[in-house]
């Protein structure tokens, strides 16, 4: 699979004859190009890949401090790695406070740290199918207009958004789930 797969499918869900070159002079091979965003984090798979914490896309890090300080509200700052697309959380612990301004993650915690993240991932080989075909219907909507006609986009991008919580679903059954200690009563609030 690549990215050409990728935009045939799309061009199939509205109807369309596939392309054989992202870099094609036609329209079509053009404006996949454009919406898919193969070269940067904008595009169909920055939006897939931001709206959702896929299993695919999860990379954990440890990162070293920078030697700067951070001007104001927190002790240590670590630049983010280069294909971070969002910083998940630090030393498994979502309670450990953080913020991100620029490509600079700002934190209390002590060097070094073990960052989580969402990685941009353009190699659609490592994608879950769920989260591929999603991409389709988006990529699909997104072409549609342009190609089409807008009726047909607006009704791929609903079959988008109804398709979305079932892969966010599917996606989020791999693995064990979550569990989560739950602190002891100590009163008995009913003798209070």
């Amino acid at each position: 699979m690549n990215l050409i797969d990728l935009a045939n499918e799309a061009l199939g869900e509205i109807g369309l004859t596939t392309i054989t070159d992202l870099d094609g002079t036609d329209a079509k091979s053009q404006l996949c190009k454009q919406f898919i965003g193969e070269t940067g984090r904008k595009g169909v798979l920055g939006v897939i890949l931001d709206g959702h914490n896929w299993n695919f896309a999860k990379q954990r890090v440890s990162i070293a401090a920078d030697s700067a300080v951070p001007i104001s509200g927190f002790g240590v700052q670590y630049t983010l790695p280069a294909d971070c697309l969002r910083a998940r959380r630090i030393n498994s612990s979502d309670a450990i406070v953080f913020k991100v301004e620029g490509r600079k993650l700002l934190t209390d915690e002590t060097s070094p740290i073990i960052l989580e993240y969402t990685a941009y991932v353009s190699d659609i080989n490592f994608w879950g199918p769920s989260a591929f075909q999603a991409a389709v219907k988006f990529l699909a909507s997104k072409l549609a207009g342009p190609l089409v006609d807008r009726k047909l986009a607006r009704e791929v991008l609903e079959e988008y958004f109804l398709f979305l919580p079932e892969a966010k679903s599917i996606d989020g059954q791999e693995g064990s789930m979550d569990t989560y200690d739950a602190p002891e009563l100590t009163t008995d609030v009913r003798n209070s």
